[in-house]
């Protein structure tokens, strides 16, 4: 987001990029009705940790959601969550449909937040299409931000190719690139607006690695 520059006529030492450390927890119970019911619940850290750490740093985002598989090829979700997608939180619907709509096309929605177009030639390779908006809310040093209280709030819109490779049962890799389609980027002191940016759009790459057991 090309902080450095804005630091400049902020003031203050350069801004440094937060960072977030999420655990959460999920619940998970299957209904007579044939749908299943979960609660998602990840707490976490969102902050430069420039500063002192405390309540200001920490933020959540989770939901309840009720999950069906109502043919082989199709699987709904719905349901309501509480997101840092766009910058802050929101409590937004959630409506999910995962349905291979051919013998190899996969159309993946999770509604608001991200749609993707998957071409699958086989059990470990899909590409694609995706968009998505990623962001989040973060707690700043005031010493860095020259605010008593200061909150960065970021969003972003992307559309592109992606690729995913399940390496092993254990691993997935994920690459995706393209277009920044809309960003933004907002200084808070408290509940405050202190100055807001439009950056300019700009091409990315993001590569992904899960790993369970």
């Amino acid at each position: 987001l090309d902080l450095e520059h804005w630091s400049e006529s902020q003031g203050g030492r350069p801004i440094k990029s937060p960072q977030v450390f999420e655990a959460g927890v999920s619940f998970r119970r299957r209904l007579t009705s044939g749908w299943l019911m979960r609660i998602d619940f990840l707490p976490g850290l969102h902050s430069d940790f420039e500063g002192q750490v405390g309540l200001g740093d920490l933020r959540f985002r989770g939901g309840m959601v009720f999950e069906r598989t109502l043919k082989d090829d199709l699987h709904v979700t719905l349901g309501a969550g509480y997101t840092l997608a766009f910058g802050r939180g929101y409590p937004l619907p959630r409506v999910g449909v995962r349905w291979m709509m051919a013998s190899n096309v996969l159309v993946d929605l999770m509604l608001p937040e991200r749609a993707a177009l998957w071409y699958v030639p086989g059990e470990r390779v899909a590409f694609g299409v995706a968009t998505a908006v990623t962001g989040g809310s973060h707690h700043g040093d005031p010493d860095l931000y020259r605010v008593a209280d200061p909150e960065t709030r970021v969003a972003t819109g992307t559309l592109g190719p992606s690729l995913i490779v399940r390496a092993t049962d254990h691993v997935r890799l994920r690459l995706d690139s393209g277009v920044t389609f809309f960003r933004s980027l907002a200084l808070y002191d408290g509940g405050d607006e202190v100055r807001s940016l439009d950056p300019k759009r700009t091409t990315f790459v993001r590569a992904t690695a899960e790993i369970w057991r």
